[in-house]
């Protein structure tokens, strides 16, 4: 079974499993290569915003980000879900979820 066979058969997000939840969803990211946009320590900086190859790669990347976030809650947490910004949406997690 593959990382993203296995990755899809953890528990999805729900109202009482944050906590473990996000570490295996860092995880998850981390091995992606996406970790870095659900954290915000990548961003579209100024040196790259005249290159259009670069940014659309940037926005794909973001938008590979979000499905996976997207992908491993359950149906209740998508309102915490919009826009397409992963550092948004998972900030927005630890708003909610984080006591």
């Amino acid at each position: 079974m593959s990382i993203s066979e296995r990755f899809y058969l953890l528990p999805k997000l729900n109202d009482t499993n944050y906590t473990t939840w996000s570490i295996h969803m860092k995880v998850v990211l981390i091995k992606k290569g996406h970790w870095s946009l659900a954290s915000g320590t990548e961003t579209l900086d100024a040196s790259i915003q005249a290159d259009a190859d670069k940014i659309a790669t940037f926005q794909q990347c973001q938008l590979e980000a979000c499905s996976e976030l997207i992908l491993t809650v359950e149906d209740s947490q998508l309102p915490h879900m919009d826009g397409d910004d992963p550092k948004v949406i998972w900030d927005e997690l630890v708003k909610v979820h984080h006591a």
